[in-house]
């Protein structure tokens, strides 16, 4: 940032002259709690991620688990709290279901899912 503005950075995208604007994290996510046992739709677990990829390490699809867990949707954000330093996280393209100590996160409108992965 520059030393006469504050909330202007002293590199600027071309065609960008607008300040920074800052946000709290909890202003650009919704939590989901929404909770489901289908055993219809596959089911997300800690070992079902490779940690540190954000990729899954099987097709979860072919997975039988009838355990309760958190409703998602693609472009949810699965962040697995249980031990962060983990590093498992996943930005699904399916719907289904997270099961453990996963928080759902689901942007709002005014940031993209993609980045909201890539930050977290």
């Amino acid at each position: 940032m520059s030393k006469d503005a504050k909330n202007v950075p002293a590199l600027r995208f071309k065609g960008y002259s607008d300040a920074w604007e800052k946000r709290k994290f909890k202003d650009l996510v919704v939590r989901v709690n929404k909770t489901s046992d289908d055993s219809t739709i596959p089911s997300v677990e800690f070992e079902d991620i490779i940690s540190k990829q954000g990729r899954l390490n099987k097709d979860v699809r072919l997975k039988i688990n009838s355990k309760q867990g958190i409703y998602f949707e693609p472009q949810d954000v699965l962040f697995g709290k249980l031990r962060p330093y983990l590093q498992n996280w996943l930005f699904p393209s399916f719907y289904g279901r997270a099961v453990g100590d996963f928080w759902v996160l689901r942007a709002n409108s005014s940031v993209l899912s993609e980045y909201l992965f890539v930050l977290i």
